[in-house]
């Protein structure tokens, strides 16, 4: 209950609150990556419980007083220190992570959790966006950290169904920095349910990417194969095992698509009743109109091959 109502309030209320805090302990571990470092910014604070709290602390050097101007961007230059600490002067308990910028560029951390056993970071910038998430999983009592886990945000592509299992093409940056002009990853996710279980298995396979970024993506199932196209290049994995073919089976003619509306001269609807949803455009001649017309039924009053 204590974490969960300073919870409620926003991240920037809370940075209110902490302007003034105590981060001397805090500097001491985060200057130990840099001795450069002398600025020191507490980002956020949540209560684990009546006596502990994680902290997280933005580092990074005084730039008037570097001999020379860095060679890399500001942004990536510093770390951020996830704590856990008590006391009025925040002394640091336990560290649980001391987290290189450059791995979120451009990104600020804020905490969505804080417990006696998890912590969970937010990385975000400007407009809402999302650029990962870093996940602790700890003992308090014995100051030991079990698990990092770190999520990023996989744009999906393409999509194919097979027998008890769905694949998305996927796509990903290089690194967790949000760079937009990073090449990216592409990824072959397979979600696929096991019997008995009760939540279904995951799988995530590495793809090479291509030379150029690829501009379409389509998945295909065909025969006991899955195939990747991304423009004319394509990439197969056995099913189900997902294990890599040397030369994806050829590709069936694909049916004409069946024709769903038409561009018709006016005249040729003589005898008709043009319906107020049907579209009529602007004529492209004087006295000339044309009509466009669906050949899939508009209702259940709707006759003939047009639907009119």
């Amino acid at each position: 209950m204590l974490a969960s109502g300073f919870a409620q309030e926003s991240v920037w209320q809370r940075r209110d609150r902490l302007q003034d805090a105590d981060l001397r302990s805090a500097a001491f571990w985060l200057r130990k990556e840099d001795p450069r470092y002398e600025r020191f910014t507490a980002t956020d604070k949540l209560p684990v419980d009546s006596t502990y709290s994680v902290l997280l602390v933005d580092a990074s050097p005084d730039w008037r007083k570097l001999p020379e101007a860095p060679s890399e961007d500001i942004l990536t230059i510093g770390h951020f220190g996830v704590f856990v600490v008590y006391g009025k002067t925040n002394q640091v308990y336990m560290v649980l992570d001391l987290i290189p910028k450059r791995d979120f560029a451009g990104g600020g951390p804020e905490l969505e959790e804080a417990t006696a056993d998890t912590v969970l970071v937010r990385f975000g910038a400007d407009y809402g966006l999302y650029m990962g998430s870093l996940k602790y999983v700890y003992d308090l009592p014995r100051r030991k950290l079990f698990s990092r886990l770190r999520f990023v945000q996989l744009g999906l592509l393409a999509r194919a169904v097979s027998a008890g299992a769905l694949y998305y093409a996927a796509t990903a940056p290089q690194s967790a920095a949000h760079d937009l002009r990073a090449q990216r990853r592409d990824f072959l996710l397979a979600i696929q349910h096991r019997p008995g279980e009760p939540l279904p298995a995951w799988r995530l396979v590495d793809c090479a990417s291509p030379e150029a970024p690829a501009f379409s993506h389509a998945l295909e199932i065909r025969g006991n194969a899955l195939v990747l196209r991304r423009d004319s290049q394509e990439t197969a994995w056995s099913l189900p095992a997902l294990e890599p073919l040397a030369n994806p089976p050829p590709a069936r003619e694909p049916p004409l698509p069946e024709p769903l509306f038409a561009l018709l001269p006016w005249p040729e609807l003589s005898g008709a009743s043009p319906r107020a949803n049907l579209l009529t455009l602007d004529p492209p001649a004087p006295g000339a109109r044309w009509i466009l017309v669906s050949n899939r039924r508009l209702g259940p009053q709707a006759g003939g091959p047009s639907g009119l």
